[in-house]
């Protein structure tokens, strides 16, 4: 019954992003926290959201498919891995951190690689803040690189990074 409910909760959700008078703020914002809503039906809604004019409902798009399955996350983000976008390039690397590219053809794993490496530039740029610390060592757990993780998590954990700042 709770699967149930979550759908409803889903379907209410897609169509308050859908109505033509909300903002695209408030639609990326609705779109991004579907992740716990979804079945077969609100997936697919969110599908034309993938490809949606704005780059904030995109990257909100990108962002709900992270719980999905591995194959089903691929095939629904995969071109956005070449969007004009740096935000949501970065954003469907993270959420494709688990897709294992030495497998893949050259063709399929370049964008892949090349979206990760500006995720990585990222990480780096933004060294200093224990916030993005700690998504660069969620990014190598995923990834399965442990040694990395704990390099990231190191600083923020012991306490040499603020968290927030204010």
């Amino acid at each position: 019954h709770q699967a149930h409910g979550g759908a409803a909760v889903g379907l209410q959700m897609m169509a308050a992003a859908n109505a033509p008078t909300i903002n695209d703020i408030a639609r990326a914002t609705l779109v991004s926290l579907m992740a716990p809503h979804y079945n077969q039906q609100t997936v697919a809604e969110v599908v034309p959201l993938l490809s949606d004019k704005d780059e904030l409902v995109r990257y909100g798009a990108v962002r709900s498919l992270e719980g999905l399955p591995m194959q089903l996350r691929w095939r629904l983000a995969h071109p956005l891995l070449k969007d004009p976008t740096r935000v949501v390039r970065m954003e469907t690397a993270r959420i494709l951190a688990d897709v294992p590219v030495e497998q893949m053809p050259p063709q399929l794993s370049q964008p892949l690689v090349g979206a990760a490496d500006e995720l990585l530039q990222a990480f780096a740029f933004n060294a200093d803040s224990g916030e993005w610390q700690t998504e660069m060592g969620n990014y190598f757990i995923v990834q399965a690189q442990a040694d990395d993780a704990k390099k990231a998590f190191t600083p923020a954990l012991g306490g040499a990074l603020p968290y927030v700042t204010g």
